[in-house]
């Protein structure tokens, strides 16, 4: 049935809009994920230090809708796929398929879970995957019709893929190189052609460019000189370590279905210009992210704009049964996984515990790999998304914990970056959360390197003991206020700690 289903474009409509209808309704049951809060709170007063289209348009769509929904929270990932479709559309006329072609496209690209979740919930993900399939479309334009105004929106465009995040640059320097090899291609007047998109390219990226010469880029140099996210092994295991986080964004029936999609690209001899650039566009990344992962810094997430170009292949393909079997497969697959998205905790524990559901929930471990080392990340997917019904209930717990203890305090803080744009959201006081012991965020919301703070009296919200030890250093004096067992039959099995601080030491970040 659902193969037949393939073959009819009003189906596939359907589909389409029933996957989107499923990825709103998600905002109506489930908290935000601690990174969104974290970009929400952000993008409050937001710097292009990190994913600057993320937080403009949180910003720009929380002036208009407000945050007391998480559906306005997420509306900019929400909205992005009505955008992507609209782009799908555009690069399927430029390469002369049919709207049964584009369709297959576009239900391939929207099956892939990376695509779901960061379609769902708002990340700078998000931003990527619509600047990066916009960034296309116009190279693609540039190479068939070659005019200037294409020119200049596709280095906006790739401007804005950096904007959202630093892998962006990628694009942008293999498009460049592919220009230049191939300039042959192209009219008179390529030198000036080039030369206008990489001036609109740096002008788009000049904020960031600003912020990083003339402030301190701590987020930047985190992940560039120290062991953030490092995996310490041979040539060898990371190689099998980057082939299974990529499995783990794209489950085993997408992957194969690229893999017959590079089989077709490479049999058929006879290429347009615009195929030949979304095979460099997809090798040479491929060897870009290979060498990066050499470097031990392996998420799954960081290397899938390089599937954007073969996914837009399959418009020139010819579909085969077998095709259309792997097809419908990853469909079903991707409406469960949104099912499950939309299901109460309970229905979650049911569903999932079956092989299909251990095995989702488990390529948690390879998406991101070395990640559940820290006793306060996630484990699974499923812990993940329990968490995440639960943090409205569960912030609102501590809440009321800190209203019975009658303390006078000037400030709250918090040692865990996961936990302190959550509380800001989910108190709904409008009072700033402040982070202590992580300068990775020391010019967004870090207590160390703010001195009008010193002195004070706070509220600390902790996970366990050790945390709560780790504020000593900080305070005159660390008074244990209450510890809060959560019940774990609620599904949280983390614990919390409030406790008082007297007299707080920041840091001079000068000195730092």
């Amino acid at each position: 049935m659902i193969i037949k289903s393939l073959n009819s474009c009003s189906l596939i409509w359907l589909t389409l809009l029933f996957t989107v209808v499923l990825k709103f309704t998600i905002s109506l049951n489930t908290g935000l994920f601690e990174d969104e809060a974290i970009y929400w709170s952000w993008s409050q007063t937001p710097d292009p230090s990190y994913s600057f289209t993320t937080l403009l348009s949180l910003k720009l769509l929380s002036s208009l809708f407000g945050n007391e929904s998480e559906l306005f929270v997420r509306l900019p990932a929400l909205i992005s796929n009505f955008v992507l479709l609209f782009f799908f559309f555009r690069i399927g006329k430029l390469l002369g398929a049919d709207e049964l072609k584009i369709l297959y496209t576009s239900l391939l690209f929207f099956s892939v879970p990376f695509v779901t979740i960061y379609t769902s919930f708002i990340s700078p993900d998000s931003m990527l995957l619509l600047f990066s399939v916009a960034s296309i479309y116009f190279a693609m334009k540039i190479i068939k019709l070659n005019k200037t105004a294409d020119w200049i929106l596709c280095g906006l465009s790739l401007g804005l893929m950096l904007l959202s995040k630093y892998t962006g640059i990628i694009y942008f320097l293999i498009f460049v190189f592919y220009l230049l090899i191939n300039r042959n291609i192209f009219s008179e007047g390529f030198a000036k052609k080039l030369l206008l998109l990489i001036l609109t390219y740096l002008i788009t990226v000049s904020p960031l460019l600003y912020w990083n010469l003339f402030n301190e880029p701590v987020w930047l140099n985190h992940y560039l000189f120290t062991d953030a996210d490092m995996i310490s092994s041979g040539y060898f295991d990371l190689l099998k370590v980057f082939f299974f986080s990529q499995i783990a964004i794209m489950l085993p029936f997408i992957f194969i279905l690229i893999v017959l999609i590079i089989k077709n690209i490479f049999s058929v001899k006879n290429k347009s210009g615009q195929e030949k650039f979304l095979l460099f566009l997809f090798s040479a990344m491929l060897i870009v992210f290979i060498i990066i992962a050499l470097s031990g810094k392996i998420k799954g997430n960081w290397f899938f704009i390089m599937y954007i170009p073969l996914l837009i292949s399959v418009m020139v393909m010819t579909i085969s049964k077998y095709f259309k079997i792997l097809l419908a497969m990853s469909v079903t697959v991707n409406i469960l996984i949104l099912v499950i998205l939309n299901l109460p905790v309970s229905g979650i524990n049911s569903i999932t515990d079956n092989f299909l559901g251990k095995y989702i929930s488990g390529t948690f471990q390879n998406y991101w790999p070395g990640h559940t080392g820290n006793a306060h990340n996630d484990n699974s997917w499923k812990e993940r998304l329990v968490k995440m019904k639960n943090w409205k209930n569960t912030i609102s717990v501590i809440s009321e914990e800190i209203g019975r203890t009658k303390a006078e305090y000037d400030f709250f803080a918090t040692n865990d970056f996961n936990l302190v744009s959550l509380l800001e959201y989910y108190f709904h006081t409008g009072e700033k959360i402040y982070l202590l012991g992580d300068l990775r965020f020391k010019y967004i919301n870090s207590a160390e390197p703010n001195l009008k703070l010193a002195g004070k009296n706070a509220i600390l919200i902790s996970y366990d003991e050790r945390d709560f030890n780790n504020f000593e250093s900080k305070f005159e004096k660390v008074i244990l206020l209450k510890k809060i067992d959560r019940d774990p039959s609620k599904d949280f099995t983390k614990d919390f700690i409030l406790s008082y601080g007297e007299n707080f030491n920041p840091s001079d970040p000068m000195q730092k």
